[in-house]
């Protein structure tokens, strides 16, 4: 399996798609060597279909192959209906009567662009909805349980469910230690960690509540956490005292 490492960086040899041999043994075209890479207005991704049973068959898997590289490149789930062209293909025969297949596709860098966007902005709207919804459920059960405590009739049973609320916050507070890295977006901060109980933002700083912690983004990706006793701002910096550095 290919190690999917990627460049934004120009390629400078891919110009007019004239065919192209690397001085790789074998007389390999330079381009199998590569994942995916932005060159001017397009974007260009190479799928891999290894030992295929047949021609036919290895283009149709190196072809989905080159879409999935190209979705992680973009950072997509999926790339709906944006057109992608094969463009060049190469093939490799085993010898045991299967074939190696090799297939570079282009796209244009605008409709992703665009898709990507839309898609991003759907999924931060889903989010934040869920977080109203906690954060509306979150205040009635406090509200509930200062009636409770002014009576001093608590209900055992509201006791419990509230303590398994605490509980289950401290896990996701957990979760976000664990797991959120620097760097990761507020989309993929919620994908490891959940949604957070508050949200807070200052200019294009972002800082999101994990009960126990906040995780600090600055310019929209992660790159500290402060315990809830340290936090004083989302505007505050990730050199401050109390701040953890994310891996």
């Amino acid at each position: 399996m290919r190690k999917r490492v990627f460049t934004l960086a120009a390629l400078a040899a891919l110009g007019g798609l004239r065919p192209a041999v690397s001085p790789a043994a074998g007389g390999r075209p330079f381009w199998t060597e590569k994942d995916a890479y932005v060159e001017g207005d397009f974007v260009y991704a190479v799928g891999v279909a290894e030992a295929s049973s047949s021609r036919e068959k290895g283009r149709k898997d190196a072809l989905a192959d080159a879409r999935d590289m190209l979705a992680d490149f973009v950072q997509l789930t999926e790339l709906g209906r944006i057109k992608a062209d094969a463009i060049r293909e190469h093939l490799e025969d085993r010898g045991d009567g299967t074939v190696d297949v090799y297939m570079l596709i282009k796209t244009a860098y605008a409709p992703l662009a665009h898709f990507k966007k839309a898609q991003d902005a759907d999924a931060l709207g889903r989010v934040e909805k869920l977080q109203k919804l906690i954060e509306r459920s979150l205040k009635e059960m406090r509200t509930q349980l200062e009636r409770l405590e002014k009576s001093q009739t608590e209900s055992a049973g509201a006791r419990t469910q509230l303590a398994e609320l605490v509980k289950s916050f401290d896990r996701t507070a957990n979760r976000a230690a664990d797991n959120v890295r620097m760097g990761m977006t507020e989309i993929e901060v919620v994908q490891v960690a959940g949604p957070a109980v508050q949200r807070e933002k200052c200019g294009g700083d972002l800082a999101l509540n994990y009960r126990r912690l906040w995780v600090l983004l600055k310019s929209g990706v992660a790159g500290c956490y402060v315990p809830t006793e340290q936090y004083a701002s989302p505007c505050m910096a990730c050199n401050s005292w109390g701040a953890v550095p994310l891996k």
